[in-house]
């Protein structure tokens, strides 16, 4: 885990929020994501970003990320828009987003923290 805190440092990302299941990073720019530490598995890494980010922008950012079509949905999403989805309440929902290691990982903060 700290292998991936230190290459999201590294692109200019600080950890803001942390939770048993996730970590929310930002950077200056506000660009924003959470690493989702329970399914970290095998070298895979996965990450949520925002859902007004589209699949197709996701791939230009490069690193061959796998992005889902369908968002995930987590309570620890409280700097993502929040919608209605199963509960009572509005719950914060992104796009999972998965690399096969560190390298894809690291080449694809390297321009998603890019300006505009």
């Amino acid at each position: 885990m700290d292998h991936l805190i230190g290459i999201a440092a590294r692109h200019g990302f600080s950890a803001i929020n942390q939770t048993s299941k996730v970590i929310c990073f930002a950077s200056e720019n506000g660009s924003i994501f959470y690493l989702i530490k329970d399914q970290i598995r095998g070298g895979s890494i996965a990450i949520a970003v925002n859902p007004q980010v589209e699949p197709e922008t996701i791939q230009e950012f490069g690193g061959n990320p796998e992005v889902d079509e369908t968002f995930l949905h987590n309570s620890n999403f409280r700097k993502f828009p929040k919608r209605q989805h199963r509960g009572i309440n509005p719950i914060g929902y992104g796009r999972r987003t998965r690399f096969r290691n560190s390298l894809d990982f690291s080449n694809f903060l390297l321009n998603y923290n890019q300006p505009g």
